[in-house]
This record gives structure tokens, sequence and C-alpha cells, in this order.
């Protein structure tokens, strides 16, 4: 990554008791702000993925039990 001269994302956790492992030195650079948004707007697009998977999901769960005796 260094190579690369790419500063990896980690979440930072601040209401850990303890405070975050996280320091100032990724939290300062103003990519570690662009990174934090560009992932809220790929985790927007998994979630919704992820509820459609769930609606289809319990909808075959349900057709059994919804079919005619």
């Amino acid at each position: 990554m260094r190579r690369l001269d790419v500063t990896p994302h980690v979440a930072q956790n601040t209401s850990r008791p303890g405070g975050s492992a996280i320091d100032g030195r990724i939290t300062r650079h103003e990519g570690g702000a662009q990174s934090i948004n560009a992932r809220r707007g790929i985790e927007k697009v998994f979630g919704l993925h992820v509820i459609a998977y769930t609606l289809i999901h319990l909808g075959n769960l349900l057709k059994p039990a919804m079919a005619p005796a």
C-alpha cells in the first residue's frame, strides 16, 4: 500500500471505552473524509440489495404456508 501511496481507511470507533484505536494520523487527511463519504454511498446500495433479497426470501418462505389446502 505504501508503494502505491495509498492510505487505507478503517472505521473509527469513538464511542468505545478508552477511545478509538485509530489516531489522528489517519483522520486528519482529506482522503479520510472522502473515503467516509464514499463508504456511506456504497453501504446504502448494499443495504437496498439486502432488503430486496430479504423480501424475496421471505416471500419464498411464506409461499407453501399460503398455498390452498
